[in-house]
């Protein structure tokens, strides 16, 4: 199951999120 990339991209994207609005 792709759930380890699904993990990795949440990640970045709640990085990315965090830089974008707090």
């Amino acid at each position: 199951a792709p759930f380890r990339s699904f993990a990795s991209m949440r990640d970045e994207w709640a990085l990315k999120n965090r830089y974008i609005s707090p």
